[in-house]
């Protein structure tokens, strides 16, 4: 899943410019009623201490980027096939949620790792079904160009 987003910026606060950064998350129902995040950040450890792993959101630009990327293999995991997106906001301080909200995209590959089941198929019929989501296909336009 990657989200890319259009966060407000207050170039007087510098390094600090950004003012909101969002947090979007696939999240897998619980068969107590409760809701857990499935995909992980790429590229940190979730082992490390609330400090520590603090730090490296920031480093490896995971927090207060207006692009994120996370994954997960799903193969057989959870109890439950229903699934939601969450997305979430941190402010900082001096500063108002824009009325609008903020513009954001989400980019999800859903796909069955062998390229037999229509795993692809089944969630876009469910997300239309189920939801007001917007969805639309990627196409990649190639343009040829013959060099003499």
């Amino acid at each position: 899943m990657t989200v890319a987003y259009s966060p407000p910026v207050e170039p007087r606060f510098g390094a600090e410019a950004v003012r909101v950064c969002l947090d979007a998350a696939l999240q897998q129902e619980q068969q107590n009623g409760r809701w857990n995040g499935i995909l992980k950040q790429e590229g940190l450890d979730e082992h490390a201490d609330a400090h520590s792993y603090e730090i490296d959101l920031v480093k490896n630009g995971k927090k207060w980027s207006p692009i994120q990327k996370s994954r997960a293999r799903l193969r057989g995991k959870g109890h439950s096939s229903n699934f939601r997106l969450h997305v979430g906001y941190l402010e900082r301080g001096d500063f108002d949620m824009p009325l609008d909200g903020i513009p954001f995209t989400v980019v999800l590959t859903i796909r069955d790792n062998e390229g037999v089941a229509p795993v692809y198929n089944d969630a876009r019929q469910s997300l239309i079904s189920l939801t007001q989501a917007e969805l639309q296909d990627i196409t990649i336009a190639q343009q040829l160009r013959v060099r003499p």
